[in-house]
């Protein structure tokens, strides 16, 4: 989780610099106001929500992460919907701007899933 919030500060702050230049202003704002605060708040939601079933169902880690996966891809592509319907910026800047933070949200996701599948080096495996 503290992967997503550092990755969600440094996102913010890129966009809020690139609010000072004319050029990059309207991608930026689409960003700030659309984007980063909506897809930040379902990873998050989905980070939580995947601990709490872990622990409550005995699931093997891949169908916790396919449930999260599912949250995010259908809450994700809602927000971009609702984005291109209200039609509140550029449609193509919006769109590469979506995708370009739901990509980088997502690698944190799936080294996160990594890390839990890598053995412990510490712990003894049957051979």
């Amino acid at each position: 989780m503290k992967n997503i919030i550092k990755a969600g500060v440094v996102l913010a702050l890129v966009f809020i610099g690139l609010t000072f230049f004319a050029p990059t202003e309207i991608v930026a704002n689409i960003a700030l106001q659309w984007f980063l605060p909506g897809l930040f708040m379902l990873f998050v939601l989905a980070r939580f929500l995947a601990s709490q079933v872990g622990v409550l169902l005995d699931q093997p880690p891949l169908m916790i992460f396919l449930m999260a996966l599912v949250i995010k891809l259908l809450g994700g592509l809602t927000l971009l919907l609702v984005f291109l319907v209200k039609q509140n910026g550029p449609m193509i800047e919006g769109s590469f701007v979506f995708l370009g933070i739901y990509l980088i949200f997502e690698i944190l996701e799936i080294n996160w899933f990594l890390s839990i599948l890598r053995p412990d080096s510490k712990e003894k495996t049957p051979e």
